[in-house]
């Protein structure tokens, strides 16, 4: 994967995301399914941390509060209510815009980084950034998908995408 297509992978994320995002309310972003999930706020926070862990692995400086890590790192418990470590709904879509903003910025050009070594595996395979970053463009991408059913539990019974 190199870096165009990478940065692209995130723009049409970020685009997907914003859709699912129009008309709800932070209270919309924080209800929770019936079922075993978490809700919109919580996936939207769980992809800008993890945006910004891969700007910080190319070498970039964070832009996300330090919090966002214990709120929407993986295997955080679930939001199931507006609390005081809950990130605004508006203020994570602000933050979904920057770090794809500083994500282009960091991948332009950067197919020789994207070559390079990452990290090197107990059994001597070598893992490049490409394949790290190209992981965390999946995982992006997975999460996009899930918003979807979310943006339903707001009531708009609508189709976005």
């Amino acid at each position: 994967m190199n870096a165009k297509d990478i940065i692209d992978t995130f723009n049409r994320n970020t685009n997907v995301t914003k859709r699912q995002a129009e008309g709800l309310t932070h209270a919309d972003s924080v209800l929770q399914a019936s079922f075993r999930a978490n809700c919109f706020n919580w996936v939207l926070g769980h992809m800008v941390f993890y945006r910004d862990v891969v700007l910080t692995r190319l070498g970039q400086d964070s832009i996300i509060p330090a919090s966002y890590e214990g709120r929407y790192g993986h295997g955080s418990d679930p939001v199931t209510a507006d609390g005081d470590d809950v990130a605004n709904f508006q203020d994570l879509l602000s933050q979904l815009d920057a770090t794809n903003a500083a994500l282009a910025t960091a991948l332009e050009n950067g197919d020789e980084k994207l070559a390079s070594v990452y990290e090197v595996n107990d059994d001597g395979s070598e893992r490049t950034f490409a394949d790290m970053v190209g992981f965390l463009a999946w995982h992006d991408a997975y999460h996009t998908g899930q918003l979807e059913l979310l943006r339903q539990l707001a009531g708009t019974d609508d189709h976005v995408i």
